[in-house]
C-alpha cells in the first residue's frame, strides 16, 4: 500500500545513506590506523629524547633526577599517560605514577616485547619499549592513551554523520521533485485506464518525454484508439443487426 513517491524516496536516500555511511566507518577506520602510527611514532621519539637526557643519572641512580624529567615529560604530553624506567633486570626504577600502577598493567616486561596494547582501569592503554643504550643501561616504559584520538574519532564520525543526514535530506526534496516529473504520466495513465474501465475512451495521456515512459505513453495511446474504433466498429454492426431484425420481423408480419 506504499505510493511510488515513498518508495522512489527511501530507494534513493536509503541507498545514499548506506554508501555515506559505508564510506565514513571506512575513513574512520583508516583515520584510527593513521593515528595509531602517529601515536607510537610520538611515544617513540619522546622515550628517545628523554633516554639521551637521563642514561646518565639513570647509571648515578639519581632517581630524583629521573622522576622529575620524566614526570615534566608526561605533564606536557597529553597523549602520554605514564612513563616507567626499569633497570636491565626489569625491577622499577622510576615512575609517573604515586599510588603504584593501575589495574590491568603489567609490572614488568621484557625488553624486545615491542607495542603491547592493554586494558586497564583506565581504558586501553598502548605502551612502547625503548631501551637505553641497547638495554645496558635499562628502558623505558611509555604508556599512551587513546582518549585524545578517540575523542577527535568521535567527533569527525558525528560530523560525518551528521554531513550525510544533510545529503539525505537534500536527496530526498530532489527525489520527491523528480519522482513527481516522473510518475506524473503514469498518474495520467492510470486515470485514463478508470475512465476506459466506465466505457470512456476518448481519454489521451500526454506523450511529453520519448524515453520509456514517453513510448509507454504513446502505445497507451494507441490502444485507446484501437478500442475506440472497435468500439464504432461494434456500434455499426450493432446498428446492422437492428435493422435486419427489423426487416425480419416485417417479413414475418408480410407472410
Amino acid at each position: 500500500n506504499i505510493s511510488l513517491y515513498v518508495k522512489f524516496n527511501i530507494l534513493i536516500v536509503g541507498t545514499i545513506f548506506i554508501c555515506g555511511l559505508l564510506i565514513t566507518i571506512l575513513l574512520v577506520y583508516s583515520t584510527s590506523l593513521s593515528m595509531e602510527r602517529d601515536l607510537d611514532q610520538s611515544g617513540m621519539a619522546v622515550a628517545n629524547s628523554i633516554s639521551k637526557t637521563v642514561s646518565s643519572s639513570i647509571l648515578l641512580d639519581d632517581r630524583f633526577a629521573v622522576t622529575e624529567q620524566i614526570m615534566y615529560t608526561q605533564s606536557h604530553n597529553d597523549s602520554i599517560r605514564y612513563i616507567l624506567v626499569a633497570r636491565p633486570d626489569g625491577s622499577m626504577f622510576a615512575s609517573t605514577f604515586t599510588n603504584g600502577l593501575p589495574a590491568g598493567l603489567p609490572s614488568q616486561r621484557a625488553a624486545d616485547d615491542g607495542i603491547a596494547t592493554y586494558d586497564s582501569n583506565e581504558g586501553y592503554i598502548r605502551e612502547i619499549i625503548c631501551p637505553v643504550d641497547d638495554g645496558l643501561v635499562g628502558y623505558f616504559r611509555v604508556g599512551l592513551t587513546e582518549k585524545p584520538m578517540m575523542q577527535v574519532m568521535t567527533r569527525r564520525f558525528v560530523e560525518m554523520i551528521a554531513f550525510i543526514f544533510c545529503i539525505c535530506i537534500l536527496s530526498s526534496l530532489l527525489a520527491t521533485r523528480y519522482a513527481r516529473n516522473f510518475l506524473e504520466p503514469i498518474r495520467n495513465m492510470s486515470r485514463a485506464v478508470r475512465r476506459i474501465g466506465i466505457g470512456k475512451f476518448d481519454m489521451k495521456v500526454p506523450v511529453e518525454t520519448s524515453d520509456d515512459v514517453g513510448r509507454l505513453a504513446q502505445a497507451f495511446n494507441h490502444m485507446t484508439d484501437s478500442l475506440h474504433r472497435k468500439r464504432e466498429e461494434n456500434s455499426q454492426l450493432v446498428q446492422a443487426l437492428q435493422e435486419k431484425e427489423k426487416m425480419r420481423l416485417q417479413l414475418i408480419s408480410k407472410l
